[in-house]
């Protein structure tokens, strides 16, 4: 099991990520953001359309810039 720690007093922690449903197949990027006392305070998901695995965690990350 992996616990996620909360950002420190005051500050937010937003985590992003990638994803991808069959090789190659419907694909996109889902994120959160977590206050200091560890509630969700927005989350979202966006679809890219058909890419592979590789292709979804690309994309996530350059709309994470």
């Amino acid at each position: 099991m992996v616990k996620r720690l909360p950002p420190s007093v005051g500050c937010f922690k937003f985590n992003i990520d990638g994803y991808f449903k069959v090789y190659p197949g419907l694909s996109g990027r889902v994120g959160v953001l977590i206050d200091s006392n560890g509630q969700l305070v927005f989350a979202f998901a966006c679809h890219f359309g058909i890419a592979s695995s590789l292709q979804a965690e690309a994309k996530a990350l350059v709309f994470k810039i």
